[in-house]
């Protein structure tokens, strides 16, 4: 956030990374990073929700206020190329973008961040519809989440989604968000450091 145009021009040419965090910005210091400009010059930057004292509670919550603060609703002026499609890859390819460890050798980008073969499945499965798909998303709210995998399993979803998703037998019923959901916590009812775990 402190740093001044010249400073972004520095981390562009050093392919330097940024994570931005516009909502605790906000709270915190009342504004934040020149995000157009971070975009313009093709810095690679992730989005992310700093702590929930300041900012928002959650990924969705953040990529609204972002979308909101890129469309001038909140904040000095619109910053064009905050789109939702944009929104959508900050939070997913390249925030594993950001957490590599340098250009030579992929960190998380090897593993995460896309929908590829060899690629961990983690994905999230969401009710909302729209024209634009990625501003479905991005207007999507908890009661939305229909079904959420980790490395291809189900580990949380709509009830009725449990018989044929779900990663083991072990997954218990509960209401969340207005509805009946599983969530899979326990791997075994004989393992002895997981057993008791709910």
């Amino acid at each position: 956030m402190a740093v001044t145009p010249a400073g972004l021009e520095e981390i562009s040419e050093a392919g330097a990374k940024i994570v931005w965090s516009p909502s605790s910005n906000r709270v915190l210091y009342g504004r934040t990073a020149d995000i157009q400009q971070i975009l313009s010059l093709g810095i690679t930057t992730g989005l992310g929700p700093d702590w929930t004292v300041s900012g928002e509670d959650e990924m969705l919550s953040e990529m609204r206020y972002a979308l909101a603060y890129g469309r001038g609703e909140i904040g000095d002026s619109p910053s064009p190329l905050v789109t939702p499609r944009k929104l959508w890859q900050m939070a997913t390819r390249d925030g594993a973008v950001v957490l590599d460890l340098d250009g030579t050798r992929p960190g998380l980008s090897g593993k995460i961040g896309k929908l590829e073969p060899d690629y961990r499945a983690d994905i999230a499965v969401f009710a909302r519809t729209g024209s634009d798909p990625y501003e479905a998303l991005i207007q999507s709210r908890a009661p939305d989440v229909r079904l959420v995998l980790i490395d291809g399993a189900a580990y949380y979803g709509d009830d009725n989604l449990r018989e044929a998703t779900a990663r083991n037998d072990y997954c218990e019923s509960f209401d969340a968000c207005g509805g009946p959901k599983f969530i899979c916590v326990q791997d075994s009812p004989t393992a002895s450091n997981r057993r008791d775990e709910t």
